[in-house]
């Protein structure tokens, strides 16, 4: 468990700035002019996933997991650096969107290796997967909490340039850590490693064996569940900021706007670890289908509040949306990552297929949101209501099953 604490704590700072970034990507490129092309790089960076999702798993487990998390992470890194320069200096359009385009398709490609070594990792380690993944969820949520938190007073202190320089540099000294993860030894015995090499691992390796695991019993029961997850992940990074702009003074500065979303997120933060930790807690003694379903519960609640806020504008009712959200963010992944790991003994195709499932679902919102990007976010609402509705009854199949 130390182990995967220590790696979970150096993503919670890695993703520190990197979640910052992603939370005002879209809404930042809207404020320097670049109408919709925040939009397209959250969409780009989906589409990328699932890409590397199918062709991450054929390699991953043939790296140290500290060099697959370090290699990982550069792709991220990358992204940010688009920032630095929207944000500095008036550069060509056409040049900002080959740029922001190849910058948004390495980091989708790479995120995917770094969330499958992550999850790989917390399974490979962990004998309580349950609690690991609640736990290791938990810590890594501190991401949100630490870097809205010192975005929010540095964003305005430093002006948006300097403050996409500093995240960049967080991101790069903190993906350094990555390099000093340990990882166990003599997993399996030499017996065991010859007789699944000819099989389970060239299986793994195959191209299409992400997606050949769907023929797999209750695997399709599993679908919605996960690619709500990226529905989740959309609204967050394109469209949770537009509630919060439609709830504030619009005449305010730039950084104004950054900080004051920035406070919104810092709530998020707090209530997706707090959500990790108690939906590992309660995976661990009750039935984890049971609380999936309470969570999609929370979330009818949840949009039922943006509903009333479009009407009513309040900030306040913001750090309400947000709280609730953490919560089944963060407690939904957790709670599915348990599910695969105890019903689907590890299987590191099926964390593979979460991710791609996760991206798709993403893409699918974000393709939305930018055909959407001029109409009522309550459209947006419908669109989370059709996928918690089919992933609900998705795990009612699963839960009969069972």
């Amino acid at each position: 468990m130390i182990r995967i604490i220590y790696v979970n704590l150096i993503f919670a700072v890695f993703m520190s700035s990197i979640s910052s970034g992603l939370n005002i990507i879209t809404q930042t490129y809207e404020q320097n002019n670049y109408g919709s092309l925040g939009y397209v790089s959250v969409f780009i960076i989906f589409t990328f996933g699932l890409v590397g999702n199918i062709v991450c798993v054929t390699y991953v487990e043939q790296l140290k997991f500290s060099y697959s998390f370090f290699i990982h992470s550069l792709g991220y890194l990358l992204f940010l650096t688009c920032g630095i320069y929207i944000c500095g200096f008036d550069g060509n359009a056409i040049l900002v969107w080959i740029m922001t385009i190849i910058a948004s398709a390495v980091s989708g490609f790479c995120s995917s290796g770094l969330f499958i070594t992550q999850n790989s990792y917390i399974s490979h380690e962990s004998k309580n997967p349950e609690l690991a993944f609640g736990i290791g969820w938990a810590i890594l949520q501190l991401s949100v909490v630490i870097g809205s938190i010192y975005s929010a007073f540095l964003v305005e202190q430093l002006g948006q340039y300097n403050f996409f320089i500093c995240i960049v540099v967080i991101s790069a000294v903190s993906s350094m850590g990555f390099l000093f993860v340990k990882q166990k030894t003599n997993q399996v015995s030499e017996l065991e490693v010859i007789i699944n090499s000819t099989s389970q691992h060239q299986n793994q390796q195959n191209l299409i064996a992400t997606l050949q695991v769907i023929k797999e019993p209750d695997v399709k029961y599993m679908i919605f569940p996960m690619m709500i997850t990226g529905v989740l992940l959309s609204f967050q990074w394109s469209v949770m900021h537009k509630l919060i702009e439609i709830s504030i003074d619009q005449d305010l500065e730039n950084e104004t706007i950054n900080k004051l979303t920035f406070l919104v997120f810092f709530t998020q933060g707090i209530a997706e670890v707090m959500g990790g930790l108690f939906l590992g807690l309660f995976n661990k003694k009750s039935n984890m289908i049971d609380n999936q379903q309470i969570l999609f519960g929370i979330l009818e609640l949840a949009l039922l509040i943006i509903i009333i806020n479009i009407e009513i504008k309040s900030y306040t009712l913001c750090f309400v949306v947000a709280y609730l959200w953490g919560i089944i963010d963060c407690g939904t992944t957790s709670t599915l990552l348990a599910i695969i790991s105890t019903r689907f003994q590890k299987d590191i195709r099926m964390f593979a297929l979460f991710n791609f499932c996760q991206c798709f679902g993403g893409m699918l919102a974000t393709s939305a949101t930018i055909f959407l990007v001029n109409e009522n976010i309550t459209l947006n609402i419908g669109i989370i209501l059709i996928f918690q509705i089919l992933s609900k009854f998705s795990m009612n199949g699963l839960s009969i099953k069972s």
